[in-house]
């Protein structure tokens, strides 16, 4: 088993942010080195934005997220 002294986990969206801290809270017993969670997303620039996560039910799960500028309405 591969371990590490340092995890940085970084996750922007607030709901999935909760959980993520919860499962390292419940696993600590487990970890073998120091856990840094950020509730923060990363870009090239800073700048505000919205995340488009697509919403196929309702609770939580492994789903693909992109970062982008406000889409512009079609006129």
């Amino acid at each position: 088993m591969r371990t590490a002294d340092l995890v940085i986990a970084i996750e922007p969206l607030p709901s999935n942010f909760k959980v993520l801290r919860k499962n390292v809270e419940l696993n600590s017993h487990m970890q073998r080195g120091d856990v840094i969670l950020v509730n923060k997303a990363i870009a090239e620039k800073k700048k505000d934005t919205q995340i488009f996560v697509p919403i196929e039910s309702n609770y939580i799960e492994t789903t693909t997220a992109r970062l982008g500028t406000i889409p512009r309405k079609n006129i």
